[in-house]
């Protein structure tokens, strides 16, 4: 969709835009869900959206998953179980592993785990906190 999230998506899942046949009208496809209706965007209808490559993702991405959120529990990186639900909820490991399909699964794991602390960051630090409002501060803290 040119850069931007499907709005059904909630930014989660690969979705294409495409004119359904039967429904006559553009639909956001969801590849392991049901057809959902396009809708606009800030007014703008978007144009399908069309991958001619299947999605690849590393064959042990769910054992890569598991041990990312044992190692969130383990490291302490959350400080309540809220965070820690927010945090696993990114599925990190799951993103990582559509970029590195092939990739050795300790070093999938490493990636992974810094995504996840990347949006556990953002989220305690950036997004609340004493500076989340004076983000150019932050290099001096």
């Amino acid at each position: 969709m040119n850069g931007m999230a499907c709005p059904h998506s909630a930014g989660h899942f690969p979705m294409i835009v495409s004119t359904s046949p039967t429904l006559g009208r553009k639909i956001c496809v969801v590849p392991w869900g049901p057809p959902r209706p396009a809708s606009r965007v800030s007014g703008v209808e978007l144009a399908p959206v069309f991958c001619p490559f299947e999605s690849a993702i590393h064959p042990r991405v769910r054992q890569v998953e598991k041990r990312a959120v044992e190692w969130i529990g383990d490291s302490g990186m959350c400080a309540t179980e809220r965070e820690r639900a927010w945090t696993v909820a990114t599925h990190s490991a799951d993103f990582f592993a559509r970029f590195a399909p092939v990739a050795d699964e300790d070093r999938l794991l490493t990636a992974a785990l810094w995504v996840y602390w990347g949006f556990a960051f953002d989220d305690a630090r950036c997004d609340s906190g004493p500076l989340s409002g004076r983000p150019a501060q932050f290099p001096w803290r």
